[in-house]
């Protein structure tokens, strides 16, 4: 808070799994993929309801079937923060790199819902399972 305090808060940040219209019948909202959200309590995503939550950039109150949306989790082993265009190791603390009070820092992490095309544009190139050549057995071609 602008005081100094520390305040806990308890809920979860959660996105949003595909493109989605309103639907009036089911008072529920329009949605894109990838939209952040935060919902107030325990999210586990069975109970196939509707459920109320607010969208991060906004605060603006929405109502989401909970089985369109997923947790966003990331653990410390997928987040990536960089400093002046510098990755940080983990064992960098960030005021021992001279990181001051109020300046950039970048989190880099991938998505849980980023579409399969954009993963492959993002994929390591080590990473890429290697293609067999065909042919060199020396079959040839089929006889009629």
């Amino acid at each position: 808070d602008p005081e100094g305090g520390c305040k806990r808060l308890r809920g979860c940040t959660l996105l949003v799994t595909a493109a989605m219209k309103a639907d009036d019948k089911a008072g529920t909202s329009a949605g894109r993929l990838g939209d952040e959200l935060v919902y107030d309590g325990h999210f586990d995503g069975t109970k196939k309801a509707a459920i109320s939550v607010r969208k991060a950039d906004s605060g603006r109150v929405l109502t989401y079937m909970d089985s369109t949306l997923v947790l966003l989790e990331l653990p410390p082993a997928k987040q990536r923060i960089y400093y002046n265009g510098r990755l940080l190791n983990d064992e960098e603390l960030l005021g021992e790199v001279g990181v001051k009070h109020d300046e950039e820092i970048f989190l880099e992490f991938e998505s849980p819902v980023m579409p399969d095309p954009l993963k492959k544009l993002r994929a390591d190139p080590g990473s890429a399972p290697k293609k067999e050549k065909k042919g060199g057995k020396g079959k040839g071609k089929k006889k009629k």
